[in-house]
C-alpha cells in the first residue's frame, strides 16, 4: 500500500454511508493509510448515503486530522447521483487535476 501512496500528491475517496457509518473496508483503508503520515497531500471527497450520512464526514474527519487539504466539490449523494451530482464528480476530476499539475 505504500508504494501506491506514498509518490502520488492527491487522492480521491469515494465510499457509500453503510449502517450509519463509513462503509467498513473504507474505514479500514482510511485506518491503515493514517499510519503512513499522509500530510500535505490533495484529496477530494465523495460518498452516498440512503437514509443517514457518515460518509463523507467521516472521510472529511480523517483529512482534517492526516493534514490532507479538501478539494471542492464534496459530494455527498442521496441514493443514486442525479446530473448535477455527475457534473460535480466531473468538476472534482478537473479541480485535481489542475491543482496537482499546478495550473489555473
Amino acid at each position: 500500500m505504500a508504494s501506491l501512496t506514498t509518490p502520488c500528491r492527491g487522492l480521491v475517496f469515494a465510499a457509500p454511508t453503510y449502517n450509519t457509518t463509513l462503509f467498513p473496508l473504507m474505514g479500514a483503508l482510511l485506518e491503515h493509510l493514517g499510519t503512513l503520515k499522509l500530510a500535505n497531500r490533495y484529496v477530494g471527497l465523495a460518498g452516498t448515503y440512503a437514509w443517514g450520512k457518515a460518509s463523507v464526514t467521516k472521510m472529511l474527519e480523517f483529512a482534517r486530522s492526516s493534514n490532507l487539504e479538501v478539494l471542492s466539490p464534496t459530494i455527498d449523494v442521496h441514493c443514486s447521483p442525479s446530473s448535477e451530482d455527475m457534473q460535480a464528480c466531473e468538476q472534482l476530476g478537473r479541480e485535481m487535476a489542475r491543482t496537482i499539475l499546478g495550473k489555473s
